[in-house]
């Protein structure tokens, strides 16, 4: 059984409940405390045989029928290599790849909670914790605690800077940033290394070897006065992002902008559109993304500055 869900795959929930969406007018499914889930496989490999004391025959037959009749394309998606627990690996952050389960020693640099950004969890509403880590010194990537994941927060809290081992992350593709991001799942636990664990001796030695700086630290301005060319790196607090669209002259956000401001302008900055060719892809009156057909059977989405 796979870890994590993927398109083309079938799936049998089960302990579910039926929800009436009103603000959308559609009839959803919702996981409670009890659900379950079972993960049959990829639609093109799925044998309805090998799941018998477990699935419904017919059920599953008629699934795949329908399937195969209204989504043919997934037969041609690409089988995903499915994870084990106890097959999980160590990566180093620079070797990242989506979709996968790992586990990783980190340092932990920064730990921001996001006020605005609330979910629920367990019927409780619960802020965004995100968390700043690196392997390699100024190599930042975010690892964002989700419920359970967040009860961590005072412990990280008072131990800043130290080293971390987190197991059962979950890789994650932000097609906002066009980068990779861990985030907790369920199974996910941490712990604090001492100096003197040999994990995070290992980890001294591979990431953090001293070496001398050749860096040349210096002012923006000293920089704007240069007459020479290369590639610098900033450090700077951002205070406005102005940003111009055809539709009017400029957008402004900064910090009095309101949230609600933000994502009314976003339609005007971003759109989502098929990650392959690019065209800008409408909703149905779900407000489900339609594909874009000439670039069946690839299905992927991504968002693109306007």
């Amino acid at each position: 059984m796979g870890l994590k869900l993927g398109r083309g795959s079938g799936y049998q929930f089960g302990n579910v409940t039926v929800y009436e969406d009103h603000w959308i007018g559609e009839t959803v499914l919702q996981s409670t405390f009890t659900s379950q889930l079972l993960n049959l496989g990829s639609y093109s490999s799925v044998q309805s045989e090998e799941y018998s004391n477990i699935v419904n025959d017919v059920v599953l037959r008629d699934l795949l029928a329908y399937v195969s009749s209204k989504h043919s394309y997934l037969r041609d998606l690409p089988q995903r290599q499915p994870q084990k627990m106890n097959s999980i690996e160590f990566v180093d952050l620079e070797q990242l790849q989506p979709d996968v389960l790992v586990h990783a020693v980190l340092r932990v640099i920064d730990i921001t909670v996001l006020t605005e950004a609330l979910y629920s969890y367990r019927g409780q509403k619960q802020r965004k914790v995100m968390l700043t880590v690196e392997q390699v010194q100024g190599q930042h990537y975010v690892l964002v605690l989700w419920g359970p994941g967040a009860a961590w927060y005072p412990q990280l809290q008072r131990k800043k800077d130290y080293i971390w081992e987190f197991k059962y992350l979950f890789v994650q593709r932000n097609d906002i940033l066009e980068s990779l991001e861990l985030h907790t799942t369920f199974w996910s636990s941490c712990e604090c290394l001492f100096d003197d664990d040999i994990r995070a001796i290992t980890f001294k030695a591979k990431f953090q070897k001293s070496m001398p700086s050749f860096v040349k630290m210096s002012d923006l301005a000293t920089h704007l006065e240069d007459k020479h060319s290369g590639v610098i790196l900033i450090k700077a607090q951002i205070l406005e992002l102005v940003i111009p669209i055809p539709a009017a002259q400029k957008i402004a956000l900064n910090a009095r902008s309101s949230l609600r401001s933000i994502f009314s302008s976003l339609p005007d900055i971003v759109y989502t559109g098929c990650a392959k060719c690019g065209l800008e892809l409408e909703t149905d009156k779900n407000k489900i993304y339609k594909q874009c057909y000439s670039c069946l059977p690839f299905t992927l989405k991504k968002l693109y500055y306007r």
